[in-house]
């Protein structure tokens, strides 16, 4: 039977005492198809190259609602996440490690995962390798191959899945914790509950927004 091959888009966020981990999951397929609607997007609301929860306004609120409903209405994609107090955190790289463990469920010869997070989390430049072989080497003796395909660091500015997995991640933060003073920000907010109570399952009746 074929592999199927899943990626990984994820971002942090702190805000507070709190702090968030949030992956994006496609296949290749759905890459394509997510990144192309997000550049027409991008043109049509004359959105600038970055992408981000910090850049909400009234003046590209229209833009930043459309982009959610890319995500919504995509058959496939979708979206995980964990929520910790920073005190609990220790460290970064065996708290990523665990998100990983999550995000990938129980392991199988049938899937293969490639994993792309924003540079700047680690406070080493290998750390990212570090954490698939170690997770690689729990697996190993399962089936022989490499559970984690490929992971990298990479500029959220470069990729436009990790910089909708920052305004996802964004909005549902504001849902644990206090809404935003912004009144562009806690209409997103608002759409994006919307939204999720509209689209609660993909296609393959997967949970569309997972809090792990």
């Amino acid at each position: 039977m074929p592999v199927t091959e899943y990626e990984v888009y994820s971002d942090e966020r702190y805000q507070g005492k709190h702090a968030f981990l949030g992956a994006l999951i496609v296949t290749n397929k759905g890459r394509d198809r997510l990144t192309q609607e997000i550049q027409q997007i991008r043109q049509a609301f004359l959105l600038g190259q970055e992408l981000k929860w910090g850049k909400v306004s009234n003046r590209y609120l229209h833009g930043y609602k459309s982009l959610l409903d890319v995500f919504f209405k995509d058959p496939y994609a979708r979206f995980v996440y964990i929520k910790a107090s920073k005190k609990q955190i220790g460290d970064q790289m065996a708290w990523f490690m665990n998100f990983l463990h999550q995000v990938i469920g129980r392991p199988s010869a049938l899937k293969a995962w490639y994993v792309f997070h924003d540079e700047g989390f680690f406070r080493g430049s290998n750390d990212l390798k570090k954490v698939r072989s170690k997770i690689d080497s729990q697996y190993w003796g399962l089936y022989k191959k490499h559970t984690i395909r490929f992971a990298k660091e990479v500029n959220s500015k470069q990729q436009d899945l990790i910089q909708l997995a920052d305004i996802l991640l964004g909005a549902i933060a504001c849902t644990h914790l206090t809404l935003p003073n912004s009144q562009p920000r806690l209409e997103l907010v608002k759409h994006l509950q919307h939204q999720w109570k509209q689209h609660q399952k993909t296609r393959k009746n997967l949970e569309k927004i997972r809090h792990l």
